[in-house]
Order: C-alpha cells, then sequence, then structure tokens
C-alpha cells in the first residue's frame, strides 16, 4: 500500500497567525494558537457567521466555505469507511511504527493510519523509513512548518524527565518536541483526514490493544452511545 506526505502550513491573516487552514465543502476550518484572543481573531476575520470553539487552550473558528482564506483542501476520501489509527510521533522509529502498524491490523482490524511527525519539515527520515518498509496499509505521515509544543518547554523526549529519573536537570527548551501544546491538531487532523473514517483509535506508538472477547475496538467505537469509546491503558 502507499504512503503518503502532507504538511500543515501556517497561515497569516491580518494581525494573527493560524497554525493550520482546512477548506472542507461545508466549512472553513482555521486553528489559532495558545495565547490568541477571541476579541483578535473577530477583529481579522470580520465575518458575522463565525463561530468559535475552544479546543485546550487554543481556538478554533469554523467559517463559511466561501470565506476567501489560503488553506489546505480537506482530503476525506483517503480514508473513506476505514478504521484509522492516529499516532503523534515524538522520537519512535519507523520498524516501531510498521510493527505497531502490523500489531493492530491483526488484531484489531485496522486498516489505515495518520502519524503526524513531530521532527521539524525538513526531516524527512521517518516517511522516506517508513516508504522502505513498504506497510500493508495505507499509511499518511503529517509533518508541519511550526511546533506544536508547549511554550518555553524542555524536549519530553529526554530520559531527565521521567518519573524515576534520578538525574533532574531540566534538559534544553524544545518547541518542537516539548509535550503537546496545540490541541486544535487534532481538529486539524479531523477536518482534513477522518471526517468520513469509519472509526478513529488515537494511541501512541508504544500502545498495543489487546484483544478482548467483545470485539475489536472499532466495532466497538462504531456501536458506542456518541460514538466515543473511552480507553484505559496499563504501563507494563
Amino acid at each position: 500500500m502507499t504512503v503518503q506526505t502532507r504538511r500543515i502550513v501556517a497561515v497569516s491573516h491580518g494581525d494573527i497567525s493560524c497554525l493550520g487552514v482546512v477548506r472542507t465543502p461545508r466549512a472553513v476550518v482555521v486553528a489559532f494558537p495558545v495565547g490568541t484572543t477571541p476579541d483578535a481573531i473577530r477583529n481579522a476575520l470580520e465575518n458575522p457567521t463565525l463561530h468559535l470553539r475552544q479546543i485546550g487552550r487554543g481556538l478554533l473558528a469554523i467559517l463559511p466555505p466561501t470565506y476567501p482564506l489560503l488553506g489546505d483542501t480537506a482530503e476525506p476520501a483517503l480514508l473513506r469507511g476505514r478504521n484509522v489509527l492516529v499516532a503523534i510521533r515524538s522520537g519512535e522509529t519507523a520498524d516501531a511504527a510498521a510493527s505497531w502498524l502490523t500489531y493492530h491490523q491483526a488484531h484489531q482490524g485496522a486498516e489505515a493510519a495518520v502519524i503526524f511527525d513531530r521532527d521539524p519539515p525538513d526531516r524527512t527520515e521517518f516517511a522516506d523509513a517508513v516508504t522502505a518498509l513498504k506497510p500493508d496499509l495505507p499509511v499518511i505521515v503529517v509533518s508541519a512548518d511550526h511546533p506544536f509544543g508547549q511554550a518555553n518547554a524542555p524536549d519530553a523526549r529526554d530520559p531527565a524527565l521521567a518519573p524515576a529519573a534520578p538525574d533532574r536537570t531540566m534538559p534544553p527548551v524544545d518547541p518542537w518536541h516539548a509535550p503537546l501544546g496545540q490541541l486544535t491538531l487534532f481538529e486539524l487532523l479531523r477536518h482534513r483526514f477522518l471526517s468520513e473514517a469509519r472509526a478513529v483509535a488515537f494511541l501512541d506508538i508504544s500502545d498495543l490493544l489487546l484483544p478482548v472477547p467483545e470485539g475489536s475496538v472499532f466495532d466497538r467505537a462504531a456501536q458506542a452511545p456518541g460514538k466515543v469509546l473511552p480507553l484505559k491503558g496499563v504501563e507494563t
């Protein structure tokens, strides 16, 4: 199957910056970074039908589909009707991702994956390595031209940040790999790729969902009230 790459591109509009823009047939979806105020958004966009939603500490604007703002066109057909794994990659290897995909294909009925790669956009090693492994599932590796980490926070991959780490010396600030701070990322992924998926499972690449008699996680999510199935993990 194919591995495709996509990128989230920051957009400036007036006096404000957007983390990303997705154009769908029904709306223009705009994600704003943490710290952007509702008044600043309304003043910049100047649209009476603007609808704002708070996602984490960030804001998401929903505008009419005719609103003149450059952005990425939604691609729901890529994953239409599929059971899709979604993961945020921050340092995991392509081999680990391939094993994760293969496991969930065999044991949970996964049919595709979207992996957001938190490396800077000039680092394409992960996408290249996943492509070379020729996974059996269609995979979309998404990068961004700007970081989504918490401001002024260190690299979350550093062993010094582990709960049992003996050395508590903080590593340098790294917005590319700091703990995720811009949660509007998930809305950008949802509107751009996932709106017509059958079911979606958001996991870490280190997470493995064990088979249970009740059926696959995707089947249970599709049948759950509200179409949401909370998961509880156990670290081993």
